[in-house]
């Protein structure tokens, strides 16, 4: 049994690696970029997110299903509101950084 962050991370590295390559990602791809210990391991975790419809078969690979997105990422409202916090964070810690520059 796979557990549900196991999926998320799956489909997350294959769209790391398609956006990185242009290309869809290979069982050893996935494998090493998960640091699987087998090409076999990966395979296995892969048939298990076809059978789920998080990915499925493109080109070379695997590409991610919009299914498999929403698993990985959550609803785009979710995304919407960590991306606004993210840049909230970012923004505080840039004035963080400017303050101790002055008191330096």
């Amino acid at each position: 049994m796979i557990n549900t962050n196991d999926m998320a991370d799956l489909v997350r590295a294959i769209d790391d690696l398609a956006a990185e390559t242009g290309l869809a990602p290979t069982v050893r791809e996935v494998q090493q970029r998960l640091a699987l210990s087998a090409p076999s391991v990966a395979h296995y975790r892969l048939r298990k997110a076809l059978d789920q419809g998080l990915v499925r078969t493109g080109g070379r690979g695997y590409v991610t299903t919009p299914k498999g997105r929403r698993h990985a990422y959550g609803k785009p409202s979710d995304r919407a509101s960590l991306e606004s916090r993210r840049e909230k964070l970012l923004q505080e810690a840039a004035e963080i950084t400017e303050q101790l520059e002055v008191l330096a």
